[in-house]
């Protein structure tokens, strides 16, 4: 077998301990003060965050109907408060932080309640173990198989055509079934 015919199994393992190293990623949904739109005006909820993030608010009619608020998005910190209030004059108003403001987008008809919410993602278990099992492992495999690649390429590129118009007259010796060429054996 030669070297090039072993160059597409070793491109596929590489390729498959890359894809493996990356492994998956694990998604959370974390649902903050949540609100019903029935609530009487003057009252207030709110919740505090344990997980900092980008939170959004979001109508729920519901469960195959939701959506979220465009321009709602806000960066909170772990220990910040969000929720929702209603003034007196049946305004609704998010809170995030210390900040509060109008939620003036109309709500689709059939809105039943309103709530912040944010998608957290994570590494899964996985990769974790992957990561901790490879550590400094990891850059080895990639240093060595970048290494393997070049020389298997170098010796691609060099690889003898068993064109004998170039070979000394003393190497040549058609009459037998081994014949040694340029330091090495070819069977004829």
């Amino acid at each position: 077998m030669s070297v090039t015919s072993r160059l597409p199994g070793l491109g596929l393992t590489l390729s498959f301990i890359c894809l493996f190293n990356v492994g998956c990623i694990d998604t959370s949904v974390t649902r903050l003060g949540q609100h019903k739109l029935t609530a009487p005006a003057g009252t207030a909820s709110t919740e505090v965050v344990h997980e900092p993030g980008v939170y959004r608010v979001k109508w729920v009619a519901s469960k195959e109907r939701s959506g979220t608020i465009e321009g709602s998005e806000r960066w909170l910190l772990g220990g910040d408060r969000v929720g929702f209030s209603r003034t007196q004059e049946g305004t609704l108003l998010a809170i995030a932080g210390k900040e509060q403001f109008p939620l003036d987008t109309p709500l689709p008809k059939g809105a039943r309640r309103v709530v912040w919410y944010a998608k957290h993602e994570e590494p899964s278990d996985l990769t974790k173990a992957t990561g901790t099992v490879l550590g400094g492992a990891g850059s080895a495999i990639v240093v060595g198989g970048v290494l393997v690649g070049v020389a298997v390429l170098e010796s691609a590129l060099h690889t003898d055509d068993c064109d004998d118009d170039d070979t000394p007259s003393e190497w040549r010796q058609s009459d037998r079934q081994d014949t040694r060429h340029r330091g090495h054996y070819h069977r004829h």
